[in-house]
């Protein structure tokens, strides 16, 4: 999927989520931040529906919370519930701020597979060499990558 694509689609596909989270403070009396970190601290019964709620959005991602995700998330809840940061409610552009802010963070921290446990080298060769790997590639229907790999794993055996 392009970023285009995945920035468009986002406040359409976290709307309920953003939802539930409002309701959430609606029903806690949440009218700030601070009143929303005081109510977290104490009150268990409140941090339980909350963390339900991350749970359910990151199974609906397939296990995992992007920055992009939670940015959205939490920044359009904060204005659509009016609360107010630093003199002046700043929801919308805080959901756009976190938004974007966390995806392109997001997308940093994914393409250097910092958590991933296949990690990704990257090697100069000469172009002779080269042209050989690429052609036994070709030879075993593999791709040059996934041949390196099993090369690579042969060696360490």
């Amino acid at each position: 999927m392009s970023t285009y694509s995945e920035i468009k689609e986002l406040p359409e596909k976290y709307r309920k989520y953003r939802d539930l989270i409002i309701k959430l403070f609606k029903q806690y009396n949440i009218s700030s931040t601070s009143s929303l970190i005081k109510i977290y601290k104490n009150n268990s019964k409140f941090k339980n529906e909350w963390k339900r709620i991350w749970v359910e959005v990151s199974a609906e991602e397939g296990g995992k919370l992007s920055l992009t995700t939670i940015g959205i998330i939490i920044g359009s809840a904060l204005g659509s519930v009016g609360i107010a940061t630093m003199g002046s409610a700043i929801g919308v552009p805080l959901a756009l701020i976190l938004g974007l802010g966390g995806f392109l963070s997001g997308t940093k921290i994914d393409s250097l597979k910092i958590f991933s446990e296949n990690k990704k080298i990257t090697i100069s060769l000469p172009r002779e060499l080269y042209e050989k790997i690429d052609l036994d590639s070709k030879v075993a229907e593999q791709s040059m990558s996934k041949l390196l790999e099993l090369i690579i794993e042969e060696a360490y055996k």
